[in-house]
């Protein structure tokens, strides 16, 4: 097994979700997202996220009893992955949580694949000779058509919905769809159709600036999709850091919670439980069970209560932002 795969992975990962900051418009009002769906005014709103269900049975068993035990808000789930099916059949015990979809559109692992969810030939520009989903974005984003991208995404999400729920949010698995416009095209479009919040960042004109500095590519389609966008948006998003030890990371993390501006706020977890299985895939399976383990964590309980912390998840979003817009009907 190529050892830098996970380590490339997450980086790619990390890219691509911060991918999701960039391409965002800044907000014409004061107000954030937190305090437009009626959140108090200079609080902090989080959303503890439990990232790649589905991947493995380590990551889906972790993501399950972190949402049963209340320990993150919402969770996403890879249909395509080996246990992306199994998590999305036991909807009949998970429907009153927050479940969405991870829309999954590369298979990164060396030896440890998935294929897409339609047929290969539906889909050729999506798959590889052995029509497993592209590993890498860069080979993802030269071949993929827009066309293939939304049938399959398309898929995903009807595929979901006959295991038995409805998906509460849309993200993009390692930020594929974020790269191109057209690709961005399908993500805000199909989000926009079944009216499932796609996780994107808005950003004020400070931190429109700040990333433009570091040279993101912010076209002005991409800015244009962005501004027509009509769906709730994050105010930042954060991601679980890595240490070299637990306490390290629990610190690191209690340092980034009291470091956020007010407003909605998400924090992506990628737990697990331990397992030989993920243990041969991913050669840091230890900050997944790291992250496992500070979900569970009682002395970060205690100072999400000192930082008087509102928690909330994307259902919750939805219902008070659709006190305000009527819900448009969906097309055939």
């Amino acid at each position: 097994m190529n050892r830098n795969i996970g380590k490339v992975g997450t980086i790619a990962a990390a890219l691509g979700w911060l991918s999701l900051a960039v391409f965002a418009t800044p907000s014409q009002a004061e107000q954030t997202w937190a305090e437009r769906l009626g959140f108090p005014a200079g609080k902090k709103v989080l959303i503890l996220y439990a990232d790649q269900a589905g991947m493995t049975y380590e990551t889906s068993a972790a993501a399950e009893t972190a949402l049963k035990q209340n320990q993150v808000q919402s969770v996403g789930n890879m249909m395509p992955a080996p246990w992306g099916l199994d998590f999305a059949q036991r909807a009949d015990d998970l429907e009153k949580y927050d479940v969405g979809l991870s829309l999954t559109l590369t298979s990164e692992y060396e030896n440890y694949r998935w294929k897409p969810v339609l047929p290969a030939g539906e889909v050729p520009s999506l798959v590889d000779s052995n029509s497993y989903l592209w590993r890498t974005l860069t080979q993802f984003t030269a071949s993929a058509t827009s066309d293939d991208t939304d049938r399959e995404v398309q898929a995903q999400i009807q595929r979901a919905r006959a295991a038995g729920f409805e998906p509460s949010h849309l993200t993009p698995h390692m930020g594929a769809l974020v790269y191109r416009p057209d690709l961005m095209a399908v993500y805000l479009g199909v989000a926009h159709k079944h009216w499932i919040p796609a996780i994107v960042v808005e950003l004020t004109p400070q931190r429109l600036a700040e990333f433009q500095q570091k040279g993101f590519p912010l076209t002005p389609s991409i800015v244009g999709m962005i501004s027509k966008y009509p769906l709730p948006k994050l105010d930042d998003l954060k991601f679980s850091p890595t240490a070299d030890n637990y306490e390290g990371k629990r610190n690191a993390l209690m340092k980034l919670i009291q470091s956020l501006s007010p407003g909605l706020t998400q924090i992506v977890f990628r737990p697990a439980i331990e397992g030989g299985g993920l243990k041969r895939i991913d050669p840091h399976w230890q900050q997944r069970l790291w992250d496992n383990q500070l979900l569970s964590d009682s002395k970060l309980q205690e100072f999400y209560q000192s930082q008087s912390v509102i928690f909330t998840n994307w259902k919750e979003i939805m219902r008070r932002f659709e006190g305000a817009v009527q819900r448009p009907s969906e097309e055939p």
